[in-house]
């Protein structure tokens, strides 16, 4: 056998033994089987807000107790797990492994109804939810007390019972940012300097965080933006500030990597529109979060600014 002919088998072999080693990466990632570690897991991330009793209460952000339940028995049908965020900060700190089909539930501005239907509804569907609360609504309601609304907020005292179920987070919200007038949600105010802004925005979180450790007895370590309203260089400032994770409105699934902290920072949540039916709110997001897992795009999310 001549070298010309030597040095052909051996490229062929090469090609061979390549093909092979790349078969399990190539099927897996069609079967939706196999997750490449740099890659990440994809965890769709469904953001609620109220929830009421009757259907004449429902509407963009308030979905009946029924429909709730409803969303909780087709997730679990469909294979999902209901995870904590704790468990999310383990594994991206290299702590934990997180199961095949993850999601997280988030229930913003913390209604008082929350504290009423959720324990029971996560009981029923082994289930874990991140209860954001605003200080200036749970300073409202300490003093007004249950005013029987369906958009009734909770009190300190609410939010304290809500941290010490064993199936509710609670998550910081800000304390005076939950309005759109001169200052949109986080944002700047017209003419406001950076400095400015940065001095009001640590302010704000810092006294939140204060006042959940003064009457929950924990440290939130977790924040929902206000509006879903990211202002550049927040996500440094919740960091220095000691939280290790934070949510935004972008609709997107989120991909978290084993060992990569800064994956949990401005993670998208889909919005759950009480207007509309369970199946169409699934349909929303199931594709995308089923793209996800099949696929893995190789694009690494971009460190927090």
């Amino acid at each position: 056998m001549n070298g010309t002919k030597r040095a052909l088998l051996l490229l062929l072999a090469l090609g061979v033994l390549g093909a092979c080693l790349l078969l399990p990466f190539r099927l897996g990632r069609a079967l939706g089987t196999f997750v490449p570690a740099e890659d990440g897991v994809p965890v769709p991330v469904l953001m609620y807000h109220s929830v009421v009793e009757s259907a004449a209460y429902a509407g963009q952000y308030a979905v009946t107790r029924a429909a709730l339940a409803g969303d909780l028995a087709a997730l679990r049908e469909r294979g999902y797990t209901f995870v904590s965020c704790a468990q999310l900060i383990d594994f991206c700190h290299g702590r934990g492994d997180l199961p095949e089909k993850s999601l997280l539930l988030t229930f913003d501005d913390g209604y008082l109804n929350n504290l009423r239907f959720l324990p029971e509804l996560l009981e029923e569907y082994d289930g874990y939810a991140l209860v954001a609360a605003v200080g200036e609504f749970c300073d409202i309601y300490q003093t007004a007390g249950d005013d029987g609304s369906p958009h009734c907020g909770m009190s300190w005292d609410a939010l304290a019972e809500a941290a010490a179920s064993p199936r509710l987070e609670v998550a910081n919200h800000s304390y005076y940012f939950h309005h759109m007038g001169a200052r949109p949600g986080t944002g700047q105010k017209d003419g406001e300097s950076k400095s400015d802004w940065s001095a009001a925005f640590a302010s704000d979180i810092s006294r939140m965080q204060d006042a959940v450790r003064e009457h929950c007895g924990l440290t939130p370590q977790s924040f929902t933006y206000p509006f879903g309203q990211e202002t550049a260089g927040a996500d440094a400032i919740l960091k220095d500030l000691g939280i290790q994770a934070s949510f935004n409105s972008r609709e997107e699934v989120a991909r978290l990597r084993r060992g990569h902290p800064e994956d949990l920072y401005s993670i998208g949540r889909f919005c759950r529109d009480g207007r509309i039916s369970t199946e169409a709110f699934l349909a929303r997001w199931e594709q995308s979060a089923g793209a996800e897992r099949a696929l893995f795009p190789h694009k690494k999310k971009k460190a927090p600014p």
